[in-house]
């Protein structure tokens, strides 16, 4: 019993570590040089468009209690560009920061 909790608490642990090294600093080459393009283009726009998406559709007066729900397919485009976001970090967590705060210093 003593050695499965052992075995448990060993995998868990490797596993724990490896995700945390997912952000860190990595020297790889791109060849396809995408994510020089993801910062020429201001990261595809994906910021621009999510800010389009969540504060001008449908945005409730000062005076509303509660904002309307968004639609399905607006859900569905929102969430698809936070996965892509969230995918850019993977690949440069830098280029992702540096870029985020360009977008919040221009808005």
């Amino acid at each position: 019993m003593v050695f499965l909790f052992y075995l448990l608490f060993e995998s868990h642990l490797s596993l724990l570590f490896r995700n945390a090294a997912i952000f860190d600093k990595k020297k790889m080459e791109d060849p396809t040089q995408l994510i020089s393009t993801y910062e020429a283009t201001e990261l595809v726009g994906i910021v621009s468009l999510l800010y389009g998406m969540l504060l001008h559709s449908g945005a409730p007066s000062r005076g509303d209690l509660s904002p309307p729900e968004l639609p399905q397919h607006t859900q569905a485009v929102i969430l698809t560009g936070i996965k892509m976001l969230n995918n850019m970090a993977t690949f440069s967590l830098e280029m992702l920061q540096v870029n985020l705060h360009k977008n919040i210093q221009l808005g």
